[in-house]
């Protein structure tokens, strides 16, 4: 796993098929990333996919994350942003497109 920086403020949103799954990133202990379009993220007990789509080209070189949410927060819920870090420097910020509860 890798390190994790965290960032603050959360959206809720009531439509679609993720419209519940957000999670709180006091519970984060550690992310990996599957390409550039999806970051695993370890919350204990539980592991969350978060689909960033195909646009986040500096996620494989992440050497920590943060998150941009909305309204000031600490749950990461669809529609926030995750801030992929490098050399201690934000060097790109991608869209929470979803995210899924992995069983």
């Amino acid at each position: 796993m890798k390190a994790l920086t965290l960032g603050f403020l959360a959206l809720l949103f009531t439509t679609g098929a993720y419209a519940d799954t957000c999670f709180s990133q006091n519970r984060i202990r550690g992310f990996s990333t599957e390409g550039n379009d999806t970051i695993l993220i370890d919350a204990g007990r539980k592991e969350y996919a978060l689909d960033v789509g195909n646009f986040c080209h500096e996620l494989p070189f992440a050497t920590q994350i943060a998150f941009d949410t909305f309204g000031g927060s600490t749950r990461v819920c669809r529609g926030d942003r995750v801030l992929i870090v490098r050399f201690g420097h934000v060097q790109q910020s991608c869209h929470i497109l979803a995210i899924e509860q992995i069983d």
